[in-house]
């Protein structure tokens, strides 16, 4: 994500705090991206995730904790940098959430949200829409909350409400092979995910979906989508 890289070259991050960290991907952009930072902290409330992550870092300023993003343990006004990417569709009751990141922010602190957006991709990106969509509609079902993928507005309107000062809107894009890799190897995994739900009466709506994606990628192949990025203090 170059953009982003280019805004936080300057910022000294302070006790930085990633939310929804999963496997750290977001942190890594930040331990790279950032002038300077004393700690990076991601919370997860996957136990496994996070003791994989343990077990893998060597970077004695970075941690992961398992922790409820909800109802987090930290004190008020406790980091200088509050973080979560690619994660909004993914709640439930995001306000509880955007509230706890607010509550733990610095007076003046930055804040940061990297979240996909559904509309403006090219049709090689709207693959990828459409594959998240899918596997949140497939995960939904199975009892992990997952909601369509936001509009721009929708985000942008999510962090307004809450009374963060806005500072920079973006869009930023990355890919690697590693990346577009993982994506073809999804799509071509689609069959197996929607074959979880083959006792559903929604199993013939989905595995209409499924060929749906499945067109679009032989026609267009596969992009990671775009990114919206908002940069904002409290």
């Amino acid at each position: 994500m170059k953009k982003l890289r280019s805004k936080l070259k300057d910022v000294e991050g302070g006790k930085v705090l990633d939310v929804a960290t999963r496997d750290g991907a977001f942190i890594m952009k930040l331990k790279d991206g950032l002038k300077s930072y004393t700690e990076i902290i991601g919370i997860d409330n996957d136990e496994e995730i996070i003791e994989k992550n343990n077990k893998t870092n060597t970077y004695p300023n970075i941690k992961y904790l398992v922790m409820d993003a909800e109802n987090m343990d930290f004190e008020d006004n406790t980091f200088d940098m509050v973080c979560m990417s690619n994660t909004l569709h993914h709640l439930p009751n995001k306000n509880k959430m955007l509230s706890e990141m607010k509550r733990v922010l610095k007076p003046g602190g930055i804040f940061i949200i990297s979240e996909l957006f559904s509309e403006e991709q090219s049709p090689a990106q709207m693959t990828h829409v459409m594959l998240h969509e899918l596997g949140g509609l497939i995960d939904t079902l199975l009892g992990e909350h997952h909601s369509k993928t936001l509009k721009k507005q929708e985000t942008i309107d999510l962090i307004k409400n809450m009374g963060i000062q806005i500072d920079e809107i973006f869009e930023d894009y990355e890919t690697d092979e590693g990346i577009h890799k993982r994506l073809i190897e999804r799509v071509h995994k689609l069959p197996q995910k929607v074959a979880k739900i083959k006792d559903y009466p929604e199993f013939d709506k989905f595995m209409k979906m499924a060929e749906d994606v499945k067109k679009n990628f032989d026609n267009f192949g596969i992009e990671r989508s775009t990114q919206l990025v908002i940069m904002g203090r409290l």
